[in-house]
């Protein structure tokens, strides 16, 4: 290694304390977002089923409303906030999701895990609720351009 190198390397020491705070916080992060990429494959799976269904519903011309027999206009919301975005992954919702619950992970993982893993759960709930509600008001809301 150049001798910059190991000037670089001395200055980035962690002591014990240090280490185990970074160490936790990296597990934490990492679990959220497997926990994050899980629900954002069910999601998409559950998205692509509704538009099927939906598509059925419509070029079958059934009487019925393609939201009573498929998912409603809520249950869906949902289902894109739990993926983090109809748009696919890389798009710029999913990313900020990701990284939002990665970051509340590595924060969480701090404190004891009996503590730790409802909050994660509350505040993730808290959060798909937020983002459910806002995504069914966006239907309704009128831009006048």
């Amino acid at each position: 290694m150049s001798e910059a190198g190991k000037q670089v390397q001395r200055g980035w020491k962690l002591d014990g304390a240090q280490r185990r705070v970074l160490e936790r916080f990296l597990i934490g992060a990492f679990f959220a977002a497997a926990l994050f990429l899980s629900l954002s494959g069910i999601s998409s799976v559950l998205i692509a089923k509704d538009e099927a269904c939906k598509a059925i519903v419509l070029t079958g011309r059934m009487p019925e409303d393609p939201e009573e027999v498929c998912l409603s206009l809520v249950a869906s919301k949902f289902i894109i906030a739990l993926g983090g975005s109809r748009a696919g992954v890389l798009s710029g919702p999913w990313i900020v999701n990701g990284v939002v619950l990665a970051i509340a992970g590595g924060l969480l993982a701090q404190m004891r895990a009996k503590w730790a893993v409802p909050l994660f759960v509350a505040l993730y709930l808290a959060f798909l609720g937020l983002l459910t509600m806002l995504g069914v008001l966006s239907d309704f809301v009128i831009s006048i351009d």
